[in-house]
């Protein structure tokens, strides 16, 4: 709860009536807060790029995240390391049985206007591309990623991002 107190003349004459008068008794006004409104209904989801559906063309490439909502922006980033405990690329090759933790910086950044955040992912060096080898990354979205409001993300777990053909 909040208190506002507007006082009246003579201690303040900024509070008029539309008629120009100023205010003549001392109002005491108390504000109470029914909690955070969710601005988007549901639990939120996330989409990415690169993705199956749009591949990337090149070695060199940005891994983009939207949400659908707004995120709890601290539990996705660490933003005095651009490390995230809760978002995760890995390089496997299933061919030679191998997962590589891909180095890198995440951002984030809310967007209050159209109820979206976005995250991305600038890897340390170029990604390997596929030369007859069954290599992807795997984006990892962890169960406990959540809007403000706490609805947690419908489409959290494992997800592929192809490799380009080189």
């Amino acid at each position: 709860s909040y208190q506002i107190e507007i006082y009246a003349a003579p201690e303040s004459s900024v509070i008029k009536s539309i008629r120009g008068e100023s205010n003549t008794k001392s109002l005491l006004c108390t504000v109470t807060t029914a909690g955070l409104m969710d601005q988007v209904s549901g639990d939120p989801l996330v989409t990415w790029t690169p993705s199956e559906t749009f591949p990337p063309t090149s070695q060199d490439f940005v891994v983009e995240l939207t949400f659908n909502d707004l995120m709890q922006k601290y539990q996705l980033v660490d933003s005095s390391t651009g490390q995230s405990g809760t978002v995760s690329l890995t390089l496997v090759d299933e061919d030679g049985n191998l997962e590589i933790p891909v180095p890198g910086v995440w951002t984030v950044e809310l967007d209050q206007n159209l109820l979206q955040t976005r995250m991305d992912f600038v890897a340390d060096n170029g990604y390997p591309g596929v030369i007859n080898t069954n290599r992807h990354l795997e984006l990892t979205l962890a169960p406990q990623i959540s809007d403000l409001a706490g609805n947690t993300l419908a489409n959290s777990g494992q997800h592929i991002i192809p490799l380009p053909e080189t």
